[in-house]
């Protein structure tokens, strides 16, 4: 491809990744990005498909099981760059093995699991560096060729030089070599290059040597000449191409420096944090000291946002990350690993007091800083984890300190608590014990599945239910599921999960068809499940297995789930669509939804977020419900309305010309058996 025009850089992606789901997923995200993919499992097949060459990018597995690894790949194609840019993914893996795939040829790299929007700016940024690099080169090229022609009008430095070094000629450029070596024609050329000289004629090849002269660069070729005693210099300008190198080495710099620091704040990430404290923990280690790590978090951060939007948001972050660096010591560290939260290293301590004085004159120095430059008082809350005193390894220290600051929470925020505090290390074991049981629970299919009835308002009867994960352990009691479904998306188990809800629950609705309740069922589905290739297949087989029509389904997406509305996944909805399927958006209102995706997307339902049902009091809050109301009605969508509590708030909607109504004004969640029940009696009067 050496010459083509960066116009022109292949579209075909290679994907090398050994997990078949996540390999497919990422086959259909790319190409509903438009990319032509090709899926490679091994190292060999990755070969084998380079080989037939056509690919101008490669995305690439670090860990490929038995059949090789990934690295092996990247120094394979790495000569092969820019023609082939490759980004590379790691799972877990050390910051080392980041920062070494980048400096052996890597354009960029994803941390799994990572999300759509994370993947598309990886893949821009690599592309970018790809065709600034392929026009450098091809211009670079343009000018070797040109440079490259030995005419005997030469217009570069031509020199011809004896054996001895003496110079035999110079044309009227070369005197620029001559002016800078201070001799002249019938002189003796320096020392270095009579010893270049007798090297290329003893060996009988060509030799090159650097010469600056008159604020340029030459690169200049010793080329001997067949039974002569002599050898002819040419020089050639590369001025601009040392500025070339230069850049480009400026440009990896700035690409390093990129992978490991934060775009908004510019302070270093996670990675770059793991890597400083491991050198922080062996420092300590030599010197008998003690590390802390300090998660710090913004109280109430969500609140700014939503009363001054996201750009204040930002500079209130960026104004946080510069007021704790000023008070940080010139040895410590300050990261920021996602949101609004961030994480000092303070290394060299002699004990925990030490560390808790530390911090508090930095949080109330921070916050007196940022309350002055921003006009808003902020808090920040902070968690403590020690080293070694709470524990050795990097990766337990950081969630020592994220339970100690959930505890700082928990006691008001404004506040700074050591993990050693009793409440911080119950967090800690608290969240330890529900990740080893909740993979249980789900291993051994253990979570029950609940039912909340709702309500048609015109008609006043029941018209359908939704099914509710519900989780109720020996030890732990009832566990909410705003905490056991985060922690199943954290820990890889939320497909599983959903798989086994989807399951009993469709079980459900067809005994229910056979004992005379006809109703819809809505189905919470999280978009990891909802975009596994064999999603789809599974559901239809289960429809066809309990005989259920598919437009009693009504699937539930969350609102804030930031990939609605993307092409690639907008394809999945249409496929729900063409089966007869219902899709509801869930929450509607707090989320990431417009006019335009919902015109856009085969939607049948909204559901409108409780805390408008909350607002029903005031008449803001009434015009706020109204408008969600006719504005579903226009794009002839049904509404359902959640958490309604109270007589009241159902009146109120039912005349606003809400079609469904759900809340615990009607029915709690509760298992089949008692939704049987309370599904044949009478439902609460609406006034």
């Amino acid at each position: 491809m050496t010459g083509q025009h960066p116009a022109t850089i292949q579209s075909r992606v290679l994907i090398v990744e050994d997990n078949e789901d996540l390999g497919n997923l990422l086959k259909d995200m790319l190409e509903g990005a438009g990319h032509r993919v090709c899926l490679a499992e091994t190292l060999e097949a990755a070969r084998q498909q380079l080989a037939q060459g056509g690919f101008g990018l490669a995305v690439v597995d670090i860990r490929l099981g038995v059949g090789g690894s990934g690295i092996e790949l990247l120094h394979d194609l790495a000569p092969r760059a820019p023609d082939v840019a490759v980004v590379m993914m790691t799972g877990e893996t050390t910051i080392q093995t980041a920062v070494d795939c980048l400096r052996d040829g890597a354009f960029d790299y994803l941390v799994k699991p990572f999300r759509m929007e994370e993947l598309r700016s990886v893949l821009a940024r690599a592309q970018q560096r790809q065709r600034k690099l392929l026009a450098e080169r091809d211009r670079i090229e343009d000018q070797l060729r040109v440079l490259g022609r030995f005419p005997s009008e030469n217009p570069g430095p031509v020199l011809r030089v004896a054996r001895s070094g003496l110079i035999l000629y110079a044309n009227q450029a070369g005197r620029l070599f001559l002016e800078q070596w201070a001799v002249d024609v019938g002189q003796t050329a320096p020392d270095s290059l009579v010893r270049l000289i007798e090297e290329v004629l003893g060996q009988g090849r060509t030799g090159d040597i650097e010469v600056e002269a008159d604020e340029r660069v030459f690169s200049v070729a010793v080329t001997p000449i067949k039974d002569a005693d002599y050898v002819y210099l040419y020089g050639h300008d590369i001025t601009r191409l040392k500025e070339t190198e230069r850049e480009l080495v400026t440009l990896k710099d700035q690409a390093q420096h990129m992978a490991l620091h934060d775009g908004l704040t510019g302070l270093p990430n996670r990675m770059l944090l793991e890597d400083r404290l491991n050198q922080a923990i062996a420092h300590a280690v030599r010197h008998r000291q003690k590390v802390a790590v300090v998660f710090v978090d913004l109280d109430n951060f969500k609140q700014i946002n939503d009363r001054h939007g996201h750009r204040f948001g930002d500079r209130i972050l960026a104004t946080v990350a510069q007021c704790l660096q000023s008070e940080a010591r010139r040895t410590d560290t300050v990261a920021r690993c996602g949101g609004d939260e961030m994480v000092l290293l303070l290394p060299e301590l002699d004990g925990p007091q030490q560390a808790l004085t530390a911090c508090e004159r930095i949080k109330h120095a921070a916050q007196t800083q940022l309350s002055a430059q921003t006009g808003v008082a902020v808090t920040l809350s902070m968690g403590v984890a020690l080293f070694p005193d709470d524990a050795t390894q990097p990766e337990t220290l950081l969630q020592m300190a994220d339970a100690a600051l959930y505890a700082a929470k928990l006691r008001g925020r404004d506040d700074v608590v050591l993990f050693s505090d009793s409440g911080a290390i119950k967090a800690f074991e608290d969240r330890t014990r529900i990740r080893a049981l909740l993979g249980r629970a789900v291993a051994e299919r253990s979570i029950q599945v609940h039912y909340q009835p709702i309500l048609d308002a015109a008609t006043g009867r029941w018209a359908g239910v939704e099914a509710l994960a519900r989780w109720h352990d020996a030890t732990l009691g009832l566990v909410e599921p705003g905490t056991f479904i985060p922690l199943a998306e954290e820990m890889g188990l939320i497909s599983e999960l959903g798989g086994q809800v989807l399951e009993t629950a469709l079980r459900q609705l067809a005994e229910w068809d056979q004992a005379g309740l006809p109703l819809t069922l809505s189905l919470n589905v999280s978009l990891r499940q909802l975009f596994k290739p064999d999603f789809l297949t599974h559901l239809q087989a289960l429809i066809g297995q309990f005989q259920i029509d598919p437009a009693r389904l009504i699937v539930e997406l969350t609102e804030s789930q930031p990939l609605l509305g993307l092409e690639s996944e907008a394809q999945r909805l249409e496929e729900l669509a063409a089966c007869g399927i219902q899709l509801s958006i869930d929450d509607f209102g707090r989320g990431h939804s417009s006019l335009s995706s919902l015109h856009q997307m085969p939607v049948h339902e909204l559901k409108i977020d409780m805390q408008f049902v909350r607002n029903l009091r005031s008449e803001k809050g009434r015009h706020m419900a109204r408008a969600i109301v006719d504005m579903a009605r226009a794009l002839g969508l049904r509404t359902v309305a959640e958490g309604v509590e109270t007589v009241e708030e159902a009146s109120v909607l039912r005349r606003m010309g809400a079609d469904r109504l759900q809340g615990y004004y009607f029915a709690r969640p509760m298992p089949a058996a008692e939704v049987g029940v309370r599904l044949r009696s009478q439902p609460p009067v609406i006034s």
